[in-house]
């Protein structure tokens, strides 16, 4: 019975001693953390932005945070990235308890900057007004574009935008990329609107010979073809015939033409021959021992501006130099230049 007892309290000595070595090992190695695999920030972020990462730190543990590998200077469980390039980012945390390492987790954050400037408009810059053209570019992946069409914006957020043209004249279409970090610079393109050209070479002209008539055939921008073989909008001509022209743009074609006349054989009146009289707006003309049967009225360039039959004063509202072809009864022509 004695050596019983004495069993029994050894065994219990030995017991009570690995009990106390095994306490003593737990209150030494820490046990792992719990709760604490996660990160809390943002996954997307922009240049320029500044980040924050935060987690909870178990008791007696230090932090080791990460970025793509290099160990952060920060010892806090807060973690502050300015973003200097645009970029896929790991961010890693782990935490030392004494001489065991645990991980935390990570985020990958993405990191973007302003939208590039997007690719050159695609589109007619040249189109006849109440006509409809559609205008395309190209932008980054998930970005949105903004069009804006002479200062307003457009409805369209895709690479394509269609505009019905109204009104003519110089129009100016710009196109910028958006995402979730701002808005680009624009690409521009100038469109010109136009309309079927109108021309109208006037009346029919009477030009002395040796002098020239100017035909103008208007429309600047457009494309000219002229009986005489000319391109060009304007031309001098001191011929008589029939002058003809043809107009284009991108609208369609209109045709004109004008009959030029030179005169020749006419007789310069003296101031012995004719007496003028200016009384208000008329002007009255005679002619020593012939009487007027016609009278035209010409402007410097030849082209008519009045006509008239037999009569004893002839109407000049306008004040400037007039050239006058007087007819007489007995058909001899004559011409004088007046002033008014």
């Amino acid at each position: 019975m004695k050596y019983l007892l004495i069993f029994i309290f050894i065994a219990q000595f030995v017991f009570d001693i690995h009990v106390l070595e095994a306490s003593t090992l737990l209150d030494t190695i820490p046990p792992p953390p719990e709760n604490t695999t996660s990160i809390s920030g943002p996954t997307q972020s922009c240049i320029g932005e500044t980040s924050v990462y935060t987690s909870d730190i178990p008791l007696s543990c230090n932090p080791n945070w990460y970025l793509d590998g290099v160990l952060q200077s920060t010892t806090l469980g807060v973690l502050e990235i300015t973003w200097a390039e645009g970029g896929s980012y790991d961010i890693i945390l782990e935490f030392e308890c004494d001489t065991v390492t645990y991980s935390a987790g990570n985020i990958l954050t993405i990191v973007v900057g302003n939208p590039a400037q997007p690719a050159p408009i695609q589109g007619a810059d040249n189109i006849c007004v109440g006509l409809t053209s559609n205008y395309t570019t190209e932008i980054g992946v998930g970005e949105l574009c903004q069009w804006v069409v002479d200062g307003i914006i457009q409805i369209s957020d895709s690479t394509t935008m269609s505009y019905y043209w109204s009104e003519v004249g110089l129009h100016i279409i710009e196109v910028r990329a958006i995402n979730e970090c701002g808005i680009g610079e624009a690409s521009y393109l100038n469109v010109i609107i136009s309309e079927l050209p109108e021309v109208d070479l006037g009346d029919d002209i009477t030009i002395y010979q040796g002098n020239t008539a100017i035909l103008d055939a208007g429309n600047p921008g457009c494309t000219y073809l002229w009986s005489t073989g000319d391109t060009t909008q304007t031309i001098v001509v001191m011929q008589s015939g029939n002058y003809e022209v043809t107009v284009s743009n991108v609208c369609g074609d209109v045709f004109d033409e004008v009959v030029v006349e030179v005169i020749v054989g006419i007789e310069e009146l003296s101031k012995e021959n004719i007496r003028i009289k200016i009384d208000g707006n008329y002007i009255g003309f005679k002619i020593a021992g012939a009487t007027i049967k016609h009278l035209q009225v010409f402007d410097l360039s030849g082209r008519m501006t009045a006509e008239y039959g037999e009569e004893t004063q002839y109407y000049f509202p306008e004040k400037g130099i007039y050239l006058v072809r007087i007819t007489l009864t007995n058909n001899r022509v004559f011409d004088c230049k007046v002033i008014k």
